[in-house]
């Protein structure tokens, strides 16, 4: 237990992803220019922890869409289709989710260094639970995000959050108890050069109960390449403990058209 409020105070004090949130869980307080759209489809594949038996493996392919809205204000949505895998394969769409971002301060290098933002965000029940695609319930969660530029390359940001109703469910993957989860997360990320960028990223969820069932904590490293200022490609790889798989990998498609 002390382990995990450990984690989620240095998630709370450190953070930070910069130049594109994905492909980690840490949001950054930057928005889509108003009246563009930024895409991303990202292929995620997880091996379940020996509770999802006879289920092993899951794969969730999750398609984003932001736009936005007015200057500081985007709106998003996003959607998974999963497929898990084990004595018998089976595929489905998950929960849709919706989600709203305000940045009530922004950041421009070097004259602001520092940067916060919110979101809040409605999961809905759409993926069918009987064969474990959805939740069964909605979620309603807010979260705090603090950019903090170390270096013009170096950026740190923090997040902070409770999910007040629901669970953190998508498909086998997370917590199934339902009610108050706080959730924080750390990510520092590195500008190698124009085109890559590095980060790794802690991330953590704890539930009303103590149980190893209701709670996560998440290691991932990942690296970006931008192939023009339109297109980028993203890897990461992850190492989860409780009830987060062990091992997941995923790689996607960036896309500000």
């Amino acid at each position: 237990m002390l382990r995990v409020f450990f984690f989620l105070f240095l998630h709370v004090i450190l953070a930070g992803f910069a130049y594109s949130q994905a492909p980690l869980v840490v949001d950054n307080p930057s928005t889509t220019p108003p009246g563009k759209f930024h895409f991303e489809w990202f292929d995620q594949f997880a091996e379940l922890p020996n509770s999802a038996e006879p289920a092993n493996n899951q794969n969730t392919f999750v398609f984003t869409t932001n736009y936005g809205l007015l200057p500081n204000l985007e709106l998003g949505m996003d959607f998974p289709l999963i497929t898990i895998s084990g004595q018998q394969n089976r595929t489905g769409v998950g929960d849709f989710d919706f989600t709203v971002k305000y940045i009530l301060l922004p950041s421009t290098y070097p004259k602001k260094r520092t940067a916060f933002g919110m979101t809040a965000s409605v999961e809905f029940p759409t993926g069918n639970s009987k064969e474990n695609f959805g939740s069964g319930v909605t979620d309603f969660d807010m979260n705090m995000m603090l950019q903090i530029y170390c270096l013009q390359k170096l950026v740190l940001i923090l997040n902070g959050g409770i999910q007040f109703t629901g669970n953190t469910l998508t498909g086998l993957v997370g917590t199934p108890d339902r009610g108050e989860v706080l959730s924080g997360g750390t990510s520092l990320t590195y500008q190698l050069s124009p085109r890559i960028a590095i980060a790794g990223e802690l991330t953590g969820y704890q539930g009303r109960s103590h149980v190893f069932e209701d709670r996560e904590l998440r290691e991932q490293a990942a690296l970006t390449y931008t192939f023009t200022p339109h297109f980028a490609v993203a890897v990461a790889i992850q190492h989860g403990t409780y009830a987060t798989p062990p091992v997941q990998v995923q790689s996607g498609l960036i896309i500000d058209p």
